[in-house]
């Protein structure tokens, strides 16, 4: 039984990491920015290249589903819920520190000196590369999440670190981590 769990967790990690480099062709998950833009003369849709990845200038907006900043959290009161819950869903306002310089898959934000890592629900959306230094509305799951040192090491690459420095990266870290379903950027 326990090698049949680490199969399907390894499997499932792999999967995951991998998927910055992978296009989604899955028709059930289908690939779609909600980028609304103000001046955005190009429809409800923003202007997005056939994988989800945005174009230049439309790096503000609604990606994912459509959300609005009624009732998002502000950062001291996610983390003092996520000290008595594994999980909390709802609605967070934060400052983003970084984003996936590959295509825009994950992004981290500051929660108050505390960094969270941001998927995006079955990579169905992905956020502008230059999102660092704007603020992120987001709608999902926070959890307290154990990262193993293969999807710690992906992240120091697509963040651009050198080699020595995802080296260095040999064990597995305790994170805050966010799977939004839906992103405003402003």
């Amino acid at each position: 039984m326990k090698q049949i769990k680490f199969f399907a967790v390894a499997l499932a990690v792999s999967a995951w990491v991998s998927s910055c480099d992978n296009h989604n062709t899955n028709p059930n998950f289908p690939v779609e920015n909600n980028v609304e833009a103000e001046g955005d003369h190009h429809g409800a849709h923003g202007e997005h290249d056939a994988h989800g990845a945005t174009k230049e200038g439309a790096s503000t907006g609604n990606f994912g589903a459509k959300i609005d900043e009624h009732g998002a959290l502000a950062s001291a009161d996610l983390l003092k819920s996520l000290e008595s819950n594994d999980s909390v869903v709802g609605k967070v306002t934060a400052p983003i520190t970084a984003a996936c310089q590959k295509k825009g898959c994950w992004m981290t934000v500051d929660l108050n000196g505390t960094e969270m890592q941001v998927s995006f629900k079955d990579y169905g959306f992905f956020v502008p590369k230059d999102a660092a230094g704007k603020t992120a509305v987001m709608e999902g799951v926070a959890r307290k999440e154990e990262l193993s040192v293969a999807t710690l090491k992906h992240y120091a690459e697509d963040e651009g670190k050198s080699k020595k420095e995802i080296a260095a990266i040999t064990k597995p870290e305790t994170k805050l981590t966010f799977e939004a379903t839906g992103v405003i950027i402003k």
